[in-house]
């Protein structure tokens, strides 16, 4: 269950009735044509859950124009065509409250090669979610997570993701469990991981799911195609994944932040 709490005015439910019809006569579209066409099909093209994408569709989340965008490209229809009210902001309208300020900014963040650049004492930084998943450091963690469940916030300068290159979607903040990478991330910290690199580099951290367990390892590649999950902390033995099991192993995404 989703422990944030949003404000869904009528605006956004007629925007979400107009979504769904239009996300459902592309369901049915699909199916005519024999093609796959789902929530769970369109969340991984722009890596959200299924439950994300059903919480859009029915206005249990409201849509900011990040993810309208992402709508509008996925279901090949125009922005006016379920939101007029975010098509105006998108033709330049003046925002009318801090509210519509900071959704453009969303939409300038979900474009390719923008910066957003202000100065460091600007107070409209990017907002990231704290989701309230627990990657287990160590052994594992085999109680099942909503990812999209959000326990708080924290914001970022604009700078950081441009100095880091990693847009600020593709950048997820959750929470170490225990004390399995200790020093270097210690039990209940903050690490923000960037979904969109999961290719290996030799000995860096990456947050994984190994047999469905979700922790974070430091990687390094041995001879033979094999791999060595490492804990900095000695009391948790390095776990080694063969060429023959590589399918056991699903790389999340690498460490790039952490905080206390």
């Amino acid at each position: 269950m989703n422990s944030k709490k949003y404000v869904i005015t009528e605006t956004n439910i007629q925007d979400a009735e107009r979504l769904k019809a239009i996300f459902e006569k592309r369901k049915k579209e699909a199916k005519a044509k024999g093609i796959k066409f789902n929530q769970a099909t369109f969340g991984e093209k722009y890596d959200w859950s299924q439950g994300a994408v059903g919480q859009y569709l029915n206005a249990m989340i409201p849509l900011n124009l990040s993810a309208a965008l992402k709508f509008a490209e996925g279901l090949n229809v125009k922005l006016e065509e379920f939101s007029p009210s975010l098509a105006k902001q998108v033709e330049g309208e003046m925002p009318s409250s801090e509210k519509d300020v900071n959704t453009i900014l969303d939409q300038i963040r979900a474009l390719d090669n923008v910066r957003v650049d202000y100065g460091d004492d600007d107070d409209r930084g990017i907002r990231i979610p704290i989701y309230d998943v627990y990657f287990c450091c160590g052994d594992g963690d085999a109680e099942d997570f909503a990812f999209e469940e959000v326990k708080g916030d924290r914001i970022f300068p604009p700078h950081f993701f441009t100095d880091k290159n990693v847009k600020p979607e593709n950048f997820k903040l959750v929470c170490a469990k225990n004390d399995s990478q200790k020093p270097y991330i210690n039990e209940h910290d903050m690490v923000g991981i960037d979904i969109s690199d999961r290719e290996i580099k030799d000995g860096e951290m990456y947050a994984i799911l190994l047999d469905g367990e979700r922790m974070f390892k430091r990687i390094f590649r041995e001879p033979g195609n094999v791999l060595r999950l490492h804990c900095y902390n000695p009391d948790y033995p390095d776990k080694i994944v063969t060429a023959e099991n590589h399918s056991s192993l699903v790389i999340v995404g690498r460490e790039m932040y952490r905080a206390g």
